[in-house]
């Protein structure tokens, strides 16, 4: 059961972008290593970085709605945005 954990937890770290070569080296993060030991300051970095480009897609994550907005804008024509 525990090598099934394990595995789970790898199959996580990949969903997240962490590269197999550090996920391989990770079992320390599954059983709590502290961000002082070399393997928590990776696993640290790679949560840090990994919140840096959750922010960053939620920032462009309404890009493609204001898109779809702007040109229904400009099929419905002059006068559709209450400006004109």
């Amino acid at each position: 059961m525990a090598d099934l954990a394990w595995l789970e937890f790898l199959i996580r770290l990949r969903g997240t972008g962490m590269p197999i070569a550090r996920c391989s080296g990770s079992r320390s993060c599954a059983h709590g290593a502290t961000a002082r030991s070399p393997t928590g300051s990776r696993c640290s970095a790679h949560s840090a970085g990994l919140a840096a480009r959750m922010r960053a897609l939620r920032r462009h994550a309404a890009a493609p709605d204001e898109k779809i907005h702007h040109d229904e804008r400009l099929l419905d024509g002059p006068g559709s945005d209450g400006l004109t």
